[in-house]
């Protein structure tokens, strides 16, 4: 009985061993390894056609950027010409004071003349107030603008050059004798770039001037970014 139990236990064996052969279901080594529990995490790598990241400084974008430049200049001299017209308007009102001191307390020429100079005052100071607002929005819209121009050549050469991400970076050096400098360093989010500035070239583009660098030199200052598997 014993014999005839081993016997079928060998016949079992070898039929499913047959079935591994034949019936391509794989060894036993290949049914383990293809369980859940076997295999390793799925570790998600970036397209290698969009793996590139590069880094830009704005401020400084904005500081070379031309249009910008002669935005911010014309809002300078509006807005020093309209200080000028309000000093004078001032002087014209500190006079008229000075003139109503001369005038008998009561009288009606001094009440007409309370009167003008309230009314002047109150003009002076709604026009003041109007003025301050338009350079404001001028200067806010002359920003944004500014900012979508170079948002746009930055995802032009984003797509170009198969960027996958650009990041904002300060390229200035810190001063230690400012500690407004100081922290503003500390709190920099990009702590190191290597061959990865695209500030020149945007630029180049936003003032109407023609890169230098060719589509292959440019590629070649990109590091892609290369994703590192958790196990080896």
């Amino acid at each position: 009985m014993r014999r005839r139990c081993v016997w079928a236990a060998f016949v079992v064996g070898l039929t499913l061993a047959s079935g591994w052969v034949e019936g391509g279901v794989g060894s036993p080594a290949e049914l383990f390894a293809q369980s859940p529990a076997a295999t390793e995490p799925a570790i998600i790598r970036p397209a290698a056609a969009n793996s590139a990241v590069g880094v830009v400084d704005i401020a400084h974008i904005f500081r070379q950027h031309a249009g910008f430049k002669r935005g911010t200049e014309q809002l300078k001299q509006e807005s020093s010409a309209f200080e000028a017209e309000v000093s004078s308007q001032r002087k014209q009102i500190s006079q008229q004071l000075a003139r109503q001191k001369t005038l008998a307390l009561g009288s009606a020429e001094y009440r007409r003349s309370e009167e003008e100079i309230a009314r002047r005052i109150s003009q002076l100071q709604v026009r003041q107030d109007l003025k301050q607002r338009e350079l404001r929005e001028r200067e806010a819209q002359l920003y944004f603008e500014t900012y979508q121009e170079v948002q746009r050549e930055i995802g032009r050469l984003a797509d170009q050059y198969h960027l996958a991400l650009v990041l904002r970076f300060e390229s200035q050096e810190i001063n230690a004798n400012s500690p407004s400098s100081v922290m503003a360093g500390v709190n920099r989010q990009v702590l190191y770039q290597r061959n990865l500035d695209l500030t020149p070239h945007v630029v180049s583009a936003v003032n109407g001037r023609s890169t230098t660098s060719s589509a292959a030199s440019l590629n070649a200052t990109l590091v892609r970014a290369q994703a590192v598997p958790l196990t080896k």
